[in-house]
């Protein structure tokens, strides 16, 4: 009969000793997030499967509408560790809180948790899989949640380290799937459904975003990639359809600029983050 112990690879591997306490480590500090974020009312985590599709702009004006309500608190966690967009999208500077896990108070209401308030706007940010899990943990534990009616999540595209180890950390978890309507964006989304399927996160629904061109000059709308791909999708997976908003020129300024408000030509989405707030809530 073969020895169990000395058949696992791990029974034989120099580093043994030191990757269980690291395993124990990581344990406890789940635990101490676990007991840091149980007063967040409800977590709202906002995907897509590619790039370049919206996902951070959506993040970003849906934690500014939800923060509008001035009984509600808000955190915004900017989770696209390497690429971080959210402080730019709000005005805030780059290296702002430097050496430190302190969110960044954007409103009375609002709070802002990213790495691109950590380093400098021209500092690479190049992290493994390991030291991004580290980060994600590391913010849960240290940001003071107490009365955080809203946790709203920038993820970035696709699956990767940063979802898994949301999934692991937090408690419940209700997913918004942003699309553009050409199928190479539709595909991508129908393997995150999937996931959130089988790592236990609810589809709140798919909300499409780029459905149409706003001509500014002559206010004509035009279908730039195929249409109701978001639509369909939501069809085949039997997941709500949401809404969608088109492409508007004012918006890409707005966003640029820096966002403290939802209005002017960012008012097109309040439809869209309406619904969104209600199919939240229709969930709790």
């Amino acid at each position: 009969m073969k020895h169990p112990e000395k058949d696992d690879k791990c029974f034989t591997c120099p580093q043994r000793k030191n990757c269980e306490m690291a395993s124990e480590k990581v344990a406890q500090q789940k635990e101490r997030i676990r007991e840091n974020t149980r007063d967040i009312k409800g977590t709202i985590a906002v995907m897509s499967g590619k790039g370049g599709v919206g996902k951070s702009t959506f993040s970003t004006l849906l934690a500014l509408f939800l923060a509008q309500d001035p009984v509600k608190k808000v955190v915004l966690l900017d989770l696209d560790t390497t690429a971080p967009s959210v402080p730019a999208m709000l005005g805030c500077p780059s290296g702002t809180k430097k050496g430190t896990l302190e969110p960044f108070h954007c409103t009375e209401n609002l709070r802002v948790v990213s790495s691109g308030l950590f380093y400098g706007e021209d500092e690479a940010i190049a992290w493994t899989g390991t030291q991004k899990s580290g980060f994600i943990r590391a913010v849960l534990e240290a940001t003071d949640f107490s009365g955080t009616d809203y946790l709203v999540v920038d993820t970035p595209p696709g699956t990767s380290e940063e979802h898994l180890t949301l999934a692991e950390v937090l408690g419940e978890i209700k997913a918004v799937l942003v699309t553009t309507p050409q199928s190479v964006s539709v595909c991508d989304v129908d393997r995150q459904i999937d996931f959130c399927r089988k790592a236990k996160m609810r589809v709140l629904g798919i909300v499409e975003n780029m459905n149409m061109f706003h001509c500014p000059s002559c206010s004509r709308q035009s279908a730039i990639f195929s249409k109701n791909g978001g639509r369909l999708l939501a069809e085949k997976t039997r997941t709500r359809f949401i809404g969608s908003v088109p492409l508007n020129k004012e918006i890409a300024r707005l966003c640029d600029e820096g966002v403290s408000e939802i209005a002017g030509g960012l008012s097109v989405f309040l439809p869209l983050l309406e619904k969104t707030r209600d199919c939240f809530l229709d969930t709790a």
